[in-house]
């Protein structure tokens, strides 16, 4: 979907994530490989950019501690993260996660070296305003990345609480990025959709419509649907947070959060808040794929992990200098013990890559593609295929929009079919096939609509809603028959 959304420049899924499919169009135009390909790509792009920067945040909370262990901690905490499983598998897919995750990361080390100017540098209004571009930016890539707004507050009031100053003319720079590329970017979907070629399921043409799809669309009643107390949930959050970083990693992360509790309070706000609602969100948001949702959290404990190794490393330094005395020269054996430390905190990271290269590896899975290339080539010329299932039909979509490959035939979503939004676009696109939106037995009129001019298929999820014909199995398919 997102692939097909990027080249065409189409509107996808709610929230609809425009700042994405313009990046990703962008990427599109690379000379190299098809658009699946470049789109991950771009996932593997800004999942070295978010490495990058999060190993200086890294490097940064842990001041001022001595250059080599801050590096140390740096660099181990950007691996962890690099490598935990669920980073690791955005990285490899064309999804919306790693560009999120790149901009959740710079705006944190923005905030952080905006913290670090004099009060009254002009550099502060400047990195205020670079500040309001990327939270405008995040919020047009995906709309929980406003969870960086209260935990900014957190900040800064704990900052103020400090002792701290700084003029509170600065957040009006804030706007313009918010504004302009926030929601102003959002503003591109009625356009995409009045101009997509083929019958999407989204339809935000108009303020009202676009308002539905940015809040949600059809999955706004998942919404709240588990409750936030769900011991269930909240028990399979604490697995997965060993799944990412083992004990080993999850203690030393402990131990990185206790250091920053006791002497940075406004960052220990920002993470807990960041955190505190990431888990809420993902807990009261049942979704299939939710752990995505915790990438901030899980990336706070990356975080965390990175200035806990540093400490590691400064503390068993002076434990070996002052407590223990060795014959010939000392600091080499301060040195030895350092290493022998940064060894034992490699093996988070390395263990993560080991343990799940193997099944986060689907450079060879081209099952999607197999699919959809040997069901359309099954079908008699300028067929309707009834597809019961989004995954099959954004298979066989990818192939007629952007390998342009059998394009005469109709591929027909029942999964959507419900949906106003879809029958909406079903009559604009196809006036000759699709009846009025809000037609009782749509699906039914469709096919009697086309039996004369168009042999008529089903795969197999779509026969519980072909109940008003008769079917016959005709290789992998299935003819849809009169009855």
């Amino acid at each position: 979907e997102l692939a097909v959304a990027a080249s065409h420049a189409t509107v996808v899924h709610p929230a609809g994530s425009p700042v994405y499919v313009v990046v990703g169009h962008l990427f599109t135009l690379l000379p190299w490989g098809d658009a699946a390909y470049r789109l991950n790509l771009m996932s593997a792009v800004f999942a070295t950019l978010t490495f990058l920067v999060t190993g200086a945040i890294i490097h940064h909370l842990a001041e001022p501690t001595p250059t080599t262990a801050r590096r140390t901690g740096a660099v181990l905490g950007a691996l962890a993260v690099a490598f935990s499983p669920v980073f690791w598998s955005q990285a490899l897919i064309a999804e919306v996660y790693t560009l999120h995750m790149f901009l959740f990361a710079l705006f944190c080390l923005l905030l952080l070296i905006w913290r670090g100017l004099p009060e009254r540098a002009w550099q502060r209004s400047a990195l205020v305003c670079l500040m309001g571009l990327v939270l405008g930016l995040g919020l047009g890539n995906h709309v929980t990345f406003g969870v960086v707004i209260p935990s900014s507050l957190g900040f800064l009031v704990l900052m103020r609480w400090g002792g701290a100053r700084f003029p509170l003319r600065h957040a009006l720079f804030l706007l313009p990025g918010l504004v302009g590329m926030g929601v102003g970017a959002y503003l591109l979907l009625p356009l995409w959709a009045q101009q997509t070629p083929w019958a999407s399921p989204w339809d935000p043409t108009d303020f009202s419509r676009l308002w539905d799809h940015v809040s949600g669309g059809p999955f706004k009643g998942l919404l709240l649907s588990a409750p936030a107390w769900s011991i269930p949930r909240m028990l399979a959050v604490g697995s997965m947070v060993l799944r990412q970083y083992g004990w080993l990693g999850f203690l030393v992360a402990i131990v990185g959060s206790w250091e920053t509790a006791r002497t940075d309070k406004p960052v220990l706000a920002f993470g807990g808040l960041t955190a505190a609602l990431t888990v809420l969100f993902a807990v009261m948001y049942p979704v299939y794929d939710s752990e995505v949702y915790l990438l901030p959290f899980y990336w706070l404990l990356g975080v965390a992990f990175g200035v806990g190794a540093t400490m590691a490393a400064v503390e068993i330094q002076q434990f070996v200098a002052t407590r223990l005395s060795f014959p010939g020269r000392p600091q080499s054996k301060v040195q030895l013990a350092s290493a022998l430390t940064a060894l034992l905190l490699f093996t988070v990271p390395a263990g993560s890559y080991l343990g799940n290269r193997g099944q986060l590896d689907v450079s060879q899975d081209t099952a999607a593609y197999s699919y959809a290339r040997t069901t359309l080539a099954a079908l008699p010329p300028h067929s309707l295929l009834l597809s019961g299932s989004p995954i099959e039909t954004l298979a066989l979509w990818y192939l007629q929009h952007e390998v342009n490959w059998r394009t005469d035939v109709l591929v027909l979503d029942t999964f959507w079919l419900h949906l106003n939004t879809y029958q909406r676009n079903l009559a604009r696109v196809h006036p000759d096939l699709a009846p009025p939106a809000g037609t009782a037995n749509y699906l039914q009129h469709i096919i009697e609509n086309s039996r004369s001019t168009r042999p008529i298929y089903g795969t197999e999820s779509s026969l519980d809603k072909v109940t008003s014909s008769r079917v016959q199995l005709d290789g992998a398919l299935y003819r849809v028959l009169p009855q």
